[in-house]
């Protein structure tokens, strides 16, 4: 479909507050400097001041959780089958958005000059500030969904809400395409604003699972279950 536009690369990360930070519990450091425990992922990173997790796109400064995910470095019009989603809004476009960086390490990932920011030799910064007012009304304006795709979303929930805050007053349904690599507390905090997850599945035993991904399956799949418990993707789909 037409309407591609990639974000031009405007010299590194644009750093914002992040969700999802808790005072490390092992030092009793306060929000005022010290110790912060990133309570997005299960790798539940904890980060002294100037640490950056492992995804390398959330970072601990001066005791307060930072992301670089609030940014569009791809901006696209596609079909919603490309997700791949068959049985939700079939035939309908979405605009993906895509920012760096992922929980993953998959050494076959065909986005690995977006996933694997800060985690492979040689990939560069790509992205500009996102602004969802403009991408919620250019997706209204071509009747599509906000998709969030090719790296992994479940990084950007500061991104997601914003979004869904903005799309939802225009009817425009907001979308992951997700390794569902996440804690509890994040599904909660995101399923609210999305109508459907795509969640990949690397594996179906931990041990290949760890082998490709560098994670364990386990969380996957408690996620899973806790996505379809608040109904996403699941009644709306059979509309």
């Amino acid at each position: 479909m037409s309407g591609a536009r990639t974000a031009v690369p405007d010299g590194g990360p644009h750093w914002r507050p992040a969700l999802l930070g808790e005072p490390s519990a092992e030092d009793g450091a306060g929000p005022g400097g010290g110790a912060v425990r990133c309570e997005l992922c299960p790798f539940r990173c904890r980060l002294r001041p100037g640490q950056t997790g492992t995804c390398q796109v959330r970072r601990n400064r001066a005791g307060r959780l930072e992301t670089a995910t609030f940014t569009a470095s791809v901006a696209h019009l596609d079909a919603i089958e490309r997700k791949p989603f068959y049985h939700v809004r079939p035939g309908s476009p979405v605009l993906t958005v895509a920012g760096p960086g992922c929980t993953f390490a998959c050494d076959y990932c065909v986005n690995h000059r977006l996933s694997q920011y800060g985690r492979e030799a040689g990939v560069r910064w790509t992205g500009a500030p996102a602004r969802p007012a403009e991408l919620a009304a250019r997706a209204a304006g071509h009747g599509a969904g906000l998709a969030l795709s090719y790296a992994e979303p479940g990084l950007a929930p500061e991104l997601t809400l914003a979004l869904a805050e903005h799309a939802r007053p225009l009817g425009v349904p907001l979308l992951w395409k997700s390794n569902g690599f996440l804690t509890p507390r994040a599904v909660d905090l995101v399923a609210p604003a999305l109508e459907a997850v795509n969640i990949d599945v690397k594996a179906a035993e931990d041990a290949p699972h760890r082998r490709l991904t560098g994670a364990p399956l386990a969380p996957v799949l408690d996620a899973l279950e806790r996505f379809r418990a608040r109904g996403c993707g699941w009644r709306r789909a059979r509309r």
